[in-house]
Formats: structure tokens, C-alpha cells, sequence
């Protein structure tokens, strides 16, 4: 739920703002209104100290990971300025050692198929006219090329390109040659004086591949590289020493931020003409007003309270149980709910869980997701544990769908005719477990998917009509219970004229076609057209009663082609479910079949792989299992749900002025 909000207007004396906000700063109850960007040099300058603070403290702790016993740095005097320099200038010099690292090994890359060669010797060929060419040419191409013309030499090749080199006369020097240059250990290319045409014509068609190689030899590369590594690991050692120093530099930043928080809030307290009073907003938690009342009480001061106003932009904070505020995490990936919405977190949760258990539908995946979030829970740090107590919520609800699907690890739990289960009992616990009718194969899961759809959507828009009743009226809370109203009847048309073979729907062992059949068909024809009369009249309240039956049937247009994707939509958490228990029975076929072609479980080798393929099977089957269930069933939530909740967000979260410890 959000944390209703109370605003606040203060008149103080000028000459009591400094005690004022130090007073409100400790008690941290109220959020100073912001209305439009106040900021001047002295507090930017003090945002970009607080910057380079963090990023230093965040810098050491990661190097403090790679070094954990780091030594103090003897020369340093620990005030706070002096340090964030000193780190500073440090950092510089690893980005720049990182730079030039990087720099050397793509240089190496460059030249590691060349090997290793004397750049002297090229040189020295320039020197009497000739200039050696390197170039890297598709071998399909290189194989068209009458290169035997030329004075050439392959160094290197693979399936897909050919690495080599020309040697060429730039300045004729008089002679017909030149001396003979050893350019290999073990060969000596002769230059001819002159090229024929041919040859011109050759290297123009080849002149694009042409690659222009370091000035520097692979050896050499090669030693640089090491120095700048031996460079950048002191480097990084020196910065692993401020590691000592974290605890003064966290105490700056926490005191650089209650400075700036400080300087915020006095730019927001405007003072009069006469400089005798200071005038303030703020928001506050109504259930803190005694507390507000109280500090409020030892300043000369006049203060106004009241109730957020439509127009007005509250701050949000949200207030769930300890079961629902997990999901706080993904409502904020979204977005927060403005003040003046319901907050959605508890109304998507319980869905959200039995959607992620659904798509996996494993209860051996399961298990692993709940013991692995519960070992991680004690290892990270506070703000991540959220994440983990939501794998945990997941695992349960995953255990919990993969009995009711009948699967663990891809093998059927309990007994089907015509199965080889884990448990030879008929115990009925696997509800939406596929069987055979008649030849042919039933999915009750598919069913079931469509009518957790079909629910999440109506519920959608019972709390769209209540949220539109509590901020606009009654008027306009009507056209979600219109909608309602149509779909109930719609439903109750097809159970008696079997459309779709709805009248036969069952999930699990329930009969949801013959138990909405038992309504009677007139009955469901005056829910329908009572739910038509009131959408051709309520659609719009604002506008004329004249206006509202036109917009009414386009409203019915939009609502009939949406409503059939939206619970069709939910067709996913059964495809998913299937997709992802074939893929792990079939790595169990597999792992069988190579199991039984070593001999049996009497063979360490087919144990052996079997296992194997078992486990890599599995381990890849999970990952993509939990990684599309998650995706799937935010996707749910964020369009189906939220459209037919019409939630919009973009609310802010109150950031109360408060003390950083």
C-alpha cells in the first residue's frame, strides 16, 4: 500500500532557519517540496567532491577484493582531500597503463600470424628501393592470383584467409637486381629490375588488402606488454592500500552528503521582502504528524497541515508486509504508483508467483532454486537480498506448480496409465497433469492458463473501478464494471451454445463449462446487454450524453479485439511449462540411451556419462527456464495487468531530509 501523506506549510523566523533544519535534519520526517531546480557554485562543487568520493570508495572496493590483505599506504596523511588526490591521480595512471595495455595487444593480435621477424632487415631493403607489402587476402581469392609472378611469400593461412607478403622495387637503382637479401633464415628472394605490366595489374587488385603492421617487432610488443602489466598490478597494489583509509572516506561522504542535503533544503526556505520570515513546504507521513507537531513546538512558528489536493504530485512510500515487499523491486522496475493510485505490488503478487511456478512447472527445479536463494540470502549484502527472497518465494511456488504438472528433473512424479512414474501411488495431487480421452491428448494446464488470464484480467478491472471511484466518482467507475459485466455474460452465451467447446472446459477436475451452463441463458443475456447499455452511456461522463453512444461503440471495438489477446496472452504460461519439461525429459532419453549402450548401471562409463548429460542438461535447462519465466511473467503483469488496471506511475519516492550515517 502507499503511505498516506500529509503537506506541511511553515512560517518561521529568519533568524531560527539555521536551528530549524538542523532540527528536521536529525528527525528525518519530512521531505522539503522541491518546486523547480535551485542549485548555486558552492553546493555543485561540493555534488562533484561527493561524486569523486563514492566512485574512489567503490574503486577500492573492488580492488580490496582482488588484493584482500592490502598494506597501509605509510605516506599518506589520511585527511580526507589529500586522499580522494592522491587515489585520483592513481586511477589516471591505471586508466591510462590499461589503455596502453590494450593498445599493445591488439598491436600482438596483429602481428602474431606474421611470427616473429626482423624489422631492420625491411629497412634495410627500403633502403635500396625495396618496400616488402604485407597483405591478408580470402583464400578463395589468393588462389585466383598468379602470384608465382611475383616475388612472394606465404607466412600464414588458415580455411578462410592467407597471409603473405610481396617484395617491391620503388626506385630502380640502375641495375637489373639487386643484391641477394636474406629476408628469411632459410631463403633469399632476388628482385627484378623491372615488373611487366601483368604484374602492375596484380598488385593493383590486391592493393585493398593491404595491412600496415606495428613499427614495433612481436618481441618487442611482447616485453612491453609484460612491463606495463608488472606497471599496472603496483598500481593497482598502491590503490588496494586505500582500503585502510575506506572508513575515513566513508565517514567524508556520509558528512559531504548531510552538508549538501542541508544546503538543499535552505535554498528551498524562501524568505519574505523584509528578511524577518521564512517560508517552507514539506511532505510528511501522516501516521508522524504528532512527531512533526512536537518538533514544531520549540520554534516561534506558524504551520498549516493538510491533505494532498488532485494537481498536486505527493511523494511516494510504500508499505507492504514482509511477503509482498520483495516484489517492491520489480513494481519499481515499472515504476513507481503516483500517490493517487492503488499501489500494485500487492495486487500482482500472489499472481506473479504462481506464473513463475507455472513456466518452470519442475519441482526438482524447484528445489534448487529454493536451496540456492537460501544459501545466498546469508552471503550478499542487504541490498540485494530482496532478489533472493523472491528466488525463494519462487522456488516454493515452482515446487508447488511441478506436482501439480506431475514433473521433477523431466520424470513424471506420480502414477498415469500408461506412465512410468518415481512414485507408484495414485496419489490425485497432479491436477494439470496432461492424459488421454479418447486417443486423444488433454492439456487441463492450457485450460488453466487461460482462466488464471481470464481472472487476473477481471480483477484488473475491479481495482481500475474502485481507484476510479475513490479519485473521480462514481460516474466513472462504471465502464470497467460495464466491461465486467459483458465478459460474464459472453461467458455464460458460450457455455450454452459450446463455442469453442467451452461448455466441455475442464481444469483439472473441475468443470468449468458445465458449472457456468447451470446459469441461465436469459440470465446471461441481460448481463450482457445491461453491461452494453451502461458502456454506450458511461464511456465518457465528461462529455454529452448525445456524444457518448458513438464513443461507446468504438470503446467496445477496441475492447473486444483487446480483451481476446489479453487472456490469450496467458496461453505463454502453459507453453512454457510444455516446452521446458520436454526439453528436460529429452536430455533424460538421451542420457538413458548412452546409459544403456555402455552396458547399464553396472558401467562406470555410462554412469559416468549419464550423469554428465544429466547435469549440463539440466543446469542449461534451468537457467533458460528461470530466465524466460521471470521475463514472461513481468511481461504479464506490465502490459495485460497494467493495462486493464490502467496503471500509469511516474511516481517520485520520498527521500526524507535526513542524516546519512
Amino acid at each position: 500500500m502507499i503511505t498516506p501523506m500529509k503537506k506541511i506549510s511553515i512560517i518561521l523566523l529568519a533568524g531560527e532557519k539555521e536551528k530549524f533544519l538542523k532540527e528536521t535534519q536529525k528527525s528525518g520526517l519530512m521531505e522539503i517540496i522541491k518546486d523547480q531546480e535551485k542549485i548555486d557554485k558552492p553546493l555543485e562543487e561540493k555534488i562533484e567532491l561527493l561524486a569523486q568520493c563514492r566512485r574512489a570508495i567503490e574503486e577500492i572496493r573492488r580492488e580490496q577484493k582482488n588484493q584482500p590483505s592490502p598494506k597501509k599506504i605509510k605516506q599518506l596523511t589520511g585527511v580526507p582531500i589529500e586522499l580522494l588526490s592522491e587515489f585520483d591521480s592513481l586511477h589516471e595512471d591505471l586508466t591510462n597503463v590499461s589503455r596502453e595495455i590494450d593498445k599493445l595487444k591488439m598491436d600482438e593480435e596483429k602481428l602474431q600470424p606474421w611470427g616473429h621477424f626482423s624489422l631492420e632487415a625491411i629497412e634495410k631493403l627500403e633502403e635500396h628501393g625495396a618496400k616488402t607489402h604485407f597483405y591478408i587476402i580470402p583464400a578463395k581469392k589468393f588462389k585466383a592470383i598468379e602470384y608465382k609472378d611475383l616475388v612472394s611469400e606465404i607466412v600464414f593461412q588458415d580455411r578462410e584467409l592467407v597471409y603473405f607478403i610481396t617484395i617491391l622495387r620503388h626506385k630502380p637503382q640502375g641495375k637489373n637486381e639487386l643484391p641477394k637479401t636474406p629476408v628469411h633464415d632459410t631463403k633469399e628472394i632476388v628482385l627484378p629490375a623491372v615488373f611487366e605490366k601483368s604484374k602492375d595489374k596484380i598488385i593493383n587488385s590486391i592493393r585493398s588488402h593491404e595491412v600496415v603492421l606495428p613499427k614495433e617487432s612481436l618481441n618487442n610488443i611482447m616485453l612491453l606488454i609484460e612491463q606495463k602489466e608488472k606497471t599496472k598490478n603496483e598500481i593497482q597494489h598502491r590503490i588496494s592500500g586505500f582500503a585502510a583509509y575506506l572508513d575515513i572516506l566513508s565517514s567524508f561522504a556520509a558528512t559531504l552528503s548531510n552538508s549538501i542535503q542541508y544546503d538543499q533544503a535552505a535554498l528551498y526556505c524562501n524568505d519574505d521582502e523584509t528578511g524577518q520570515f521564512t517560508y517552507v513546504e514539506a511532505w510528511f507521513p501522516a501516521v508522524e504528524e504528532s512527531k512533526m507537531v512536537q518538533l514544531l513546538k520549540s520554534f516561534t512558528i506558524r504551520y498549516f497541515i493538510a491533505d494532498p489536493q488532485p494537481g498536486e504530485n505527493p511523494p511516494v512510500k510504500l508499505k507492504n508486509n514482509f511477503c509482498v515487499r520483495p516484489f517492491e523491486s520489480i513494481t519499481r522496475i515499472f515504476s513507481l504508483p503516483s500517490y493517487f493510485e492503488m499501489d500494485p505490488t500487492p495486487l500482482f503478487a500472489p499472481f506473479f508467483m504462481l506464473f513463475f511456478g507455472l513456466c518452470i512447472a519442475d519441482a526438482g527445479y524447484g528445489i534448487l532454486l529454493l536451496i540456492f536463494s537460501g544459501l545466498a540470502l546469508f552471503k550478499v549484502p542487504k541490498d540485494i537480498k530482496p532478489v533472493f527472497q523472491l528466488g525463494m518465494i519462487f522456488g516454493i511456488f515452482t515446487i508447488f506448480a511441478g506436482f501439480l504438472i506431475n514433473d521433477l528433473f523431466g520424470f513424471e512424479i506420480f502414477e498415469n496409465p500408461g506412465n512410468e512414474p518415481l512414485i507408484h501411488a495414485n496419489i490425485p495431487w497432479d491436477f494439470f497433469a496432461p492424459y488421454k480421452d479418447n486417443g486423444r491428448l488433454v492439456f487441463p494446464a492450457m485450460s488453466f492458463s487461460l482462466f488464471i488470464g481470464f481472472i487476473q484480467v477481471s480483477y484488473g478491472m475491479i481495482m481500475q473501478s474502485i481507484t476510479k471511484w475513490k479519485n473521480a466518482g462514481f460516474k466513472h467507475a462504471i465502464l470497467p464494471v460495464a466491461y465486467l459485466l459483458m465478459m460474464a455474460g459472453t461467458l455464460v452465451f458460450a457455455a450454452h451454445k459450446n463455442i469453442v467447446g467451452f461448455s466441455s472446459m475442464m481444469i483439472g477436475t473441475l468443470p468449468l463449462g458445465a458449472l457456468v451452463q447451470n446459469i441461465p441463458l436469459d440470465a446471461g443475456w441481460i448481463i450482457l446487454i445491461t453491461g452494453f447499455v451502461l458502456l454506450l452511456f458511461f464511456n465518457s461522463p465528461e462529455k454529452a450524453v448525445w456524444i457518448r453512444p458513438p464513443v461507446g461503440l468504438w470503446e467496445l471495438y477496441g475492447f473486444i479485439s483487446g480483451i481476446i489477446g489479453d487472456i490469450l496472452s496467458y496461453l505463454r504460461l502453459f507453453a512454457l511449462g510444455l516446452a521446458g519439461g520436454l526439453l528436460g525429459n529429452a536430455y533424460n532419453n538421451i542420457g538413458f540411451l548412452v546409459l544403456n549402450n555402455f552396458g547399464g548401471w553396472h558401467s562406470i562409463m555410462g554412469v559416468f556419462f549419464f550423469v554428465l548429460i544429466f547435469v549440463i542438461g539440466h543446469s542449461i535447462n534451468i537457467f533458460l527456464a528461470v530466465l524466460a519465466a521471470f521475463v514472461h511473467s513481468l511481461r504479464l503483469t506490465f502490459v495485460e495487468f497494467y493495462k486493464n488496471l490502467q496503471f500509469h506511475g511516474g511516481g517520485k519516492p520520498f527521500t526524507p531530509f535526513s542524516l546519512e550515517k
